[in-house]
């Protein structure tokens, strides 16, 4: 009696499955997920040959993705050289995020930064950037809503830049999947800014994008990057951020 209890409670959600709306399964598709940082630097102090580009005193890269729902975290940090005293250079890049897609809920956050930083003598890169996207399906009318900040500033807790700045680039853009368009598109940037303190950021505030039925994609990226040719660079530093929430309904 006990069995025969059992398989009419699993015959019920069977079809219970079977009934419940194909879309709420196909609502959140393609997660994406990913950091990388890249550095180069080349000492003043190395001879450079007229017909060729000298190889890097130090070069390297790393990158972390992650293409599954849930919670993700990555911390990704280069700080060069160890050696500063015997090196007058120093390459900081780094790129963080703790995200969240979460596909039975309809709800996902992304808080992370991408950070460049650069003080040499010479030739120097600085290349950051935290990524974050997902595909979605609308079966009928609703929005995407979205709740937080995006920015780009030219400090990182006491550290702030004493030359310029370098560049940083944060970018949130809806994209309708069936023409390839942007249906939304939020952009806070700054390159090179030289002075004081700069600071620049946008707030969602609960800000409801609207959408027609169809098949979008929504992506979150953070860039930050420097570059310095045969120059002197007294600590640039740039950084942007995103500390994002939100979620879709329909109608």
């Amino acid at each position: 009696m006990k069995l025969l209890n059992r398989c009419h409670i699993l015959l019920a959600l069977s079809f219970a499955v079977l009934a419940a709306p194909l879309a709420e399964a196909q609502t959140f598709s393609k997660p994406i997920r990913k950091t990388s940082v890249y550095y180069s630097e080349t000492g003043s102090q190395q001879q450079w040959d007229e017909w060729e580009t000298p190889d890097p005193d130090a070069e390297d890269s790393d990158s972390e993705t992650n293409r599954s729902y849930g919670q993700w975290r990555s911390d990704l940090e280069f700080n060069n050289p160890d050696n500063y005293s015997s090196n007058p250079a120093n390459i900081w890049t780094a790129a963080s995020q703790d995200s969240d897609i979460d596909a039975a809920s309809k709800t996902f956050w992304n808080y992370g930064y991408a950070l460049a930083s650069i003080y040499v003598q010479g030739d120097a890169v600085s290349d950051a950037d935290s990524r974050f996207r997902f595909d979605f399906e609308m079966t009928d009318s609703g929005r995407l809503v979205l709740q937080g900040e995006v920015g780009v500033t030219n400090f990182y807790g006491y550290d702030q830049a004493r030359d310029r700045s370098g560049t940083a680039r944060v970018v949130v853009r809806v994209i309708d999947l069936a023409t390839n368009q942007n249906v939304y598109r939020k952009v806070v940037s700054m390159s090179d800014e030289d002075g004081g303190v700069y600071y620049d950021s946008y707030e969602f505030d609960d800000e409801e994008i609207e959408l027609e039925s169809g098949n979008y994609r929504l992506v979150v990226n953070a860039f930050a990057d420097d570059v310095a040719v045969s120059d002197q660079v007294n600590f640039s530093l740039a950084v942007a951020y995103t500390e994002l929430e939100g979620y879709i309904e329909q109608d």
